[in-house]
């Protein structure tokens, strides 16, 4: 395995305080993004990665344990990529690397040696010995334990994002995901599973992978023995709309936009100023004709017109 993120260290500390900046966020009493590196880099720096013992990071969790919001947990398997990608544009939803710790470590590759030198601090920067998987056995543990904290804190409404794109099954009960994150929800707390499965816009839908059938089946099962109340669909609009801004010209990604009209912004609708100017016209003219032919009726009424009227008869004879 390639070796620890070189400038770890830096890197650690400036996304801690970057996160306390930007999320408002306060550490306990007497914890500090120095003191959180220290408790994380002591686990295991100058060990070897079979000599760590992943349990020693407990402290470390319990320092850095962040809120997580109801309505917004993204749970995944296999969509890393995608499930980042579409956390950071839709609004009110949070994935692990979201939480302090997963803003803290996300990406990044950490293992120690040895010796300690004034350049590397017990860290080896050139290569994770993965003896015996024992590299690999430490990711796995770490993320585990951040992936447990994080379903035990999630509340309401739950996403879970699969992919029918993989070469294997869509979910595996030997995942993060199906060993450590869904046993680990509340049914008291938790109201909704939502299965969202994702299906590539460029490829023939799979039959297999989806709602109802295959993987996604057995995951459903699962989730009514975890007494845990779910739904479940393919492309829902918000994955499908996700996908198009990635893919804007596909023929799936044309939501009706031939039947909108865009009004030009510089352009003066007069149809109706036109309308609105005949009708008054029109009423203006009756309004006339009537208060002329009331008019004409008084005087033909009145006694003056009717002798002079007269008189200009006989006289016309």
């Amino acid at each position: 395995m390639k070796g620890s993120t070189p400038n770890i260290k830096e890197i650690f500390l400036g996304r801690c305080y970057a996160y306390l900046d930007f999320n408002n966020f306060k550490l306990p009493e007497k914890i500090t993004c120095p003191i959180l590196w220290s408790d994380f880099s002591s686990v295991f720096a100058t060990h070897e990665p079979c000599q760590i013992d992943p349990t020693q990071y407990e402290g470390f969790f319990k320092e850095a344990s962040s809120p997580v919001p109801p309505n917004q947990v993204i749970l995944w398997s296999g969509l890393y990529d995608f499930t980042k990608s579409y956390s950071a544009t839709v609004k009110n939803t949070m994935i692990i690397a979201k939480t302090f710790i997963g803003y803290l470590v996300d990406g990044l590759t950490w293992c120690g040696r040895f010796k300690q030198t004034p350049d590397s601090d017990g860290i080896n920067y050139y290569t994770c010995n993965n003896t015996f998987n024992c590299s690999e056995r430490n990711f796995r543990q770490f993320w585990a334990m951040a992936s447990t904290q994080f379903a035990k804190k999630a509340s309401g409404i739950v996403r879970v994002f699969l992919t029918s794109d993989n070469s294997g099954p869509a979910f595996s009960n030997q995942s993060i995901l199906g060993t450590y994150e869904l046993p680990n929800l509340a049914p008291d707390k938790v109201t909704l599973v939502k299965i969202m499965v994702v299906h590539n816009l460029n490829d023939k839908a799979n039959q297999t992978e989806r709602c109802g059938s295959g993987s996604i089946k057995q995951l459903q099962e699962l989730l009514t023995q975890y007494n845990l109340t779910w739904d479940c669909q393919d492309n829902p609009k918000s994955v499908l709309h996700h996908l198009c801004t990635m893919n804007p010209n596909h023929n799936k990604c044309k939501f009706a936009a031939g039947n909108i009209t865009i009004p030009h912004p510089c352009k003066v609708d007069t149809s109706g100023l036109t309308a609105g100017i005949i009708a008054e016209g029109v009423i203006i003219f009756i309004l006339i004709a009537l208060i002329i032919g009331l008019i004409w009726k008084i005087r033909i009424n009145s006694p003056s017109f009717s002798k002079s009227g007269a008189s200009s008869f006989v006289n016309s004879e």
